[in-house]
């Protein structure tokens, strides 16, 4: 898996795309809604490449569990 790519939902399965809403950067599943931390984005203009690749590294490393 190359640093860009993202893994499949870990909760539903779905697609995932990278967001940006000033200040943030996140990853969000297309179909659950489902999302990483917001990282906060200071370089947004230029969408920081580093902002990025937190939010991404959350998501691919994210595990969901059920509620018992």
């Amino acid at each position: 898996m190359s640093k860009e790519e993202l893994r499949h939902c870990p909760k539903c399965g779905g697609t995932a795309k990278i967001r940006y809403q000033m200040p943030f950067t996140w990853v969000e599943c297309k179909k659950c809604h489902l999302r990483s931390l917001q990282i906060p984005d200071y370089g947004y203009e230029q969408r920081d490449p580093e902002s990025r690749a937190m939010a991404i590294e959350d998501w691919n490393t994210m595990e969901v569990t059920e509620n018992v």
